[in-house]
């Protein structure tokens, strides 16, 4: 009996079945696709795909409300006696979304609760293929592969060994306070850094920090690439403000500047004048309501070394590589105080060898990079040990522990410089050449012999604690200007965050090593590639939309 019923209905339910198929076929290729890569036959496509779902799906819905409200039409007038313009309008209901409209709105129109709704399925049905075409968008994702061919690399340095260094045959001896001395010269180790570590460390004292990041030797073929972690030796540095350090006096004759300037014909003293100390021997003073308001006045002194016991609070690095000492003075040629009206301020900022962790990543050929300081990772007590200790049984632990360079001591030859923790295989090590370099070339380059220092020698540990300074005033010519020593006093004076230049200056020259170590170490990384991904969900959080 049943049987009988649904027979004359199966062309219905067949087409309901599809109808409901193919939606299902359709939700089930849009969630595979759903944020992967589209491809692109050149004849099929995911949204020709999805419309043709959607066309066939709302063709056979169509042909069973069709069916379904003609068949009403006979129920409705079995029932009870109606209007012959009902039989017409349920008839034209059933052909299309005109006649299901006025089927809706008509409000003479009576009963057929059913008729009505299925005239409401079939204008609902009209929009099934523009929301269907809207369930598709496109968008660019990054999507990244692990380079196994080395067309990415982040480069670290587990040994750096780049620059050169001779020495003279010549006789030494050994003084009472073993500290080593040559014969007849002054001279004998003359080590030289490496070019590409002097200008990187000269580029980090002026530039900015993202130029900096770019001096870094990494490739990345597309432009964005993920690396995985490195360690890799380093250069770090720490600035810290001394003015629990910072000491006044009224007791100074105010002489300093004509110790300092060039020419020092209208040199004159002052009792009483006001001095600032350190306990590093840096000072600074100035003549009392002489000095300022548009004379010639001291903004600024420094003290360089390279002898972390002749630092003021950096004596517990035991890896330093450049300490600066520097008072300065608040003002300049717009002042027109006298002193001492002044605020005086001092700070000391150290560079050394270190170990940093870095995460880098390349987003539009832009690098990013951070790091972290392995503390952790320090100078292990058997290395830089004299290769030949026997032959200098008498000498200082202070020439032994010293990475400072001597002109003479530095010719005594050495094992690498080693960070490391004890017990561990692993460890980070710059040869003797490298260390030596390094520290000749920054005294070089942060201090000078001045013109009232006694004893001029190679070696910047003998001179006076004051190596560089700036002066500013119109004493003679009428116009404000400057004499300074040594050149990057100019731009230390300028910058008012010191912290900001060494950090630059630690950058710059810790690319360098990373760029120049040895066996050229670096790491591949993972190369993204946009590609175009389907977003059936349409949320921009997975892909953007173009």
């Amino acid at each position: 009996m049943a049987l009988r019923r649904v027979r004359p209905w199966r062309l219905e339910i067949g087409a309901a079945a599809a109808s409901i198929a193919l939606i299902v076929v359709m939700v089930i290729v849009l969630a595979h696709f759903n944020g992967k890569p589209i491809f692109d036959s050149g004849v099929l496509r995911l949204n020709a795909i999805v419309s043709v779902l959607s066309t066939a799906s709302k063709s056979f819905l169509l042909y069973v409300l069709a069916g379904s409200i003609g068949q009403w039409n006979w129920i409705l007038f079995s029932s009870r006696p109606r209007r012959l313009w009902d039989f017409e309008q349920v008839a034209d209901a059933s052909r299309g979304p005109l006649g299901s409209v006025l089927l809706l709105f008509n409000p003479k129109f009576k009963g057929g609760l059913l008729v009505r709704l299925g005239a409401l399925i079939t204008i609902l049905a009209i929009a099934l293929d523009p929301f269907a075409q809207q369930l598709v968008q496109f968008g660019q994702e990054m999507r990244y592969t692990m380079d196994n061919g080395g067309a990415s690399s982040l480069p670290f340095a587990t040994r750096y060994s780049k620059g050169n260094s001779y020495s003279k045959f010549h006789a030494i001896q050994i003084d009472e306070n073993g500290r080593m001395e040559a014969l007849g010269t002054s001279r004998l180790a003359y080590p030289d850094a490496d070019f590409g570590l002097q200008s990187a460390t000269v580029f980090g004292i002026t530039a900015e920090r993202h130029d900096i990041s770019e001096q870094l030797s990494v490739r990345c073929p597309s432009g964005d690439c993920r690396f995985p972690p490195v360690t890799s030796l380093a250069v770090c540095s720490r600035c810290e403000d001394l003015a629990p350090h910072l000491k006044r006096n009224t007791q100074s004759e105010g002489s300093q500047i004509f110790d300092l300037i060039q020419d020092q014909s209208l040199a004159v003293r002052k009792e009483n004048c006001t001095e600032y100390t350190l306990p590093n021997g840096l000072f600074l003073n100035n003549l009392d309501d002489d000095s300022g308001g548009g004379r010639d006045m001291i903004f600024m002194t420094m003290s360089g070394t390279t002898n972390r016991s002749n630092t003021v609070v950096m004596g517990d690095i035991d890896t330093l590589i450049w300490a600066q000492t520097i008072i300065k003075v608040d003002g300049g040629k717009d002042s027109d105080e006298k002193w001492p009206n002044y605020d005086v301020h001092a700070t000391e900022c150290a560079l050394y060898y270190c170990v940093r962790n870095y995460t880098a990543e390349v987003h539009n050929a832009t690098l990013f990079e951070t790091s972290t300081i392995l503390e952790d990772e320090k100078r292990l007590p058997e290395s830089w040990s004299i290769a030949q200790p026997d032959s200098y049984e008498n000498i200082s632990d202070v020439v032994v522990h010293s990475l400072a360079y001597h002109p003479v001591e530095s010719a005594i030859e050495r094992t690498d410089l080693q960070l490391g923790r004890d017990g561990s295989d692993i460890s980070w090590s710059i040869s003797q050449p490298a260390v030596d370099g390094i520290s000749a070339y920054m005294q070089n380059t942060f201090a000078s012999c001045l013109v009232g220092t006694v004893n001029c020698t190679d070696d910047v540990n003998t001179w006076a604690p004051t190596n560089g300074y700036l002066v500013g005033g119109e004493l003679l010519s009428g116009q404000w200007q400057e004499q300074y020593e040594p050149s990057v006093s100019k731009t230390l004076w300028n910058e008012k965050d010191l912290s900001k230049i060494f950090d630059n200056v630690a950058m710059s020259m810790s690319n360098a090593i990373r760029n120049g170590a040895d066996d050229a170490e670096s790491k591949s990384g993972s190369i993204g590639v946009p590609v175009t991904v389907g977003n059936p969900s349409g949320d921009d959080g997975f892909c953007i939309s173009v």
